[in-house]
């Protein structure tokens, strides 16, 4: 896997995790509301990127399997909260409060396997 692979499973994976950040703020809800747009495309583009690399298995090495799957995972349903927020329009807080519950564990999986593929594998 590449530097920018590295870099975009990162930034999959702080933005599962924004719903505990934007919790600690004065006004969550807009936060939340204006963070909605990216996280939800930040997450297509970690579903597509993590899409294309389950295709090339045999070259990862197995930390690279476990994180091409959990980058698919968020990716996956971050995009989909922001379709349904976007071209549905209906249950979108109880769709994201939903999803949150995975979502919010595999963030903070993914930025400890980035800190961990970063200290072990090293990224030149």
């Amino acid at each position: 896997m590449t530097q920018w692979a590295a870099g975009l499973f990162f930034l999959v994976s702080i933005a599962a995790v924004y719903p505990i950040v934007a919790a600690n703020t004065e006004n969550e809800a807009e936060s939340l509301k204006r963070i909605a747009p990216f996280q939800g495309i930040v997450g297509v583009m970690g579903l597509v990127w993590g899409l294309l690399a389950l295709g090339a298995l045999d070259g990862l090495t197995s930390i690279g399997t476990v994180i091409v799957c959990v980058e698919v995972v968020m990716g996956a349903l971050m995009g989909y909260v922001w379709i349904s927020e976007t071209f549905l329009e209906k249950g979108v807080t109880e769709i994201r409060a939903k999803t949150e519950v995975v979502l919010i564990p595999l963030g903070v999986l993914g930025v400890a396997l980035t800190s961990l593929w970063i200290a072990v594998i090293g990224i030149a």
